[in-house]
């Protein structure tokens, strides 16, 4: 049976840092892909995956509401960051808007995106959010507690959200499993 969510990131060897590279910002880049319902959203983009992930692990539990043009530079949270800096300086955004209810996820208004932007899909919480958790944990296993090379201005950001995103992955996977029972 296929997958609801295709959600895959790669990581190039010029952006694989727990092991040597050193980067200021803190920020881990990956090459993103995301289908929904066989549906393209984004094709091997480039992104701030630490951050993003963070985004996506809170839409698994709160609506979200998508940026607009008017509104791209503000968006302190889209759904996916870019990969420049980690208060998402940039004015690359994707994003889309995330409802839950009865059990189910919408996804609408999608801005930046590769579909149209009036693309409306459904699909069942738990799809969204056995993805998430997979990614999550990947992303995890590559941010180190500690990362040589972060600039001093950015390590207490990139220590808290490391410290969120790990909160926020344990905080799904109970729900998971208790969604299972």
């Amino acid at each position: 049976m296929p997958r609801i969510v295709r959600f895959n990131v790669e990581y190039d060897s010029m952006y694989t840092w727990p092991d040597g590279e050193d980067v200021q910002d803190g920020v881990l880049t990956g090459f993103v892909t995301l289908r929904m319902r066989g549906i393209r959203i984004i094709e091997h983009l480039p992104l701030g995956i630490n951050n993003s992930i963070i985004s996506l692990l809170r839409s698994c539990f709160h609506d979200h509401i998508a940026t607009t043009e008017d509104t791209c530079l503000k968006k302190k949270w889209p759904m996916f960051f870019c990969n420049g800096d980690l208060s998402n300086k940039c004015e690359v955004v994707n994003d889309f808007s995330v409802r839950h209810r009865d059990g189910k996820i919408t996804f609408s208004e999608f801005y930046g995106c590769e579909c149209s932007p009036d693309t409306v899909i459904e699909i069942p919480w738990r799809s969204w959010a056995i993805s998430a958790a997979e990614q999550a944990t990947r992303v995890l296993r590559r941010c180190p507690r500690v990362k040589k090379g972060i600039s001093k201005r950015n390590i207490r950001r990139y220590v808290a959200r490391r410290e969120e995103l790990k909160d926020r992955l344990e905080t799904l996977r109970k729900r998971i499993r208790d969604a299972k029972s």
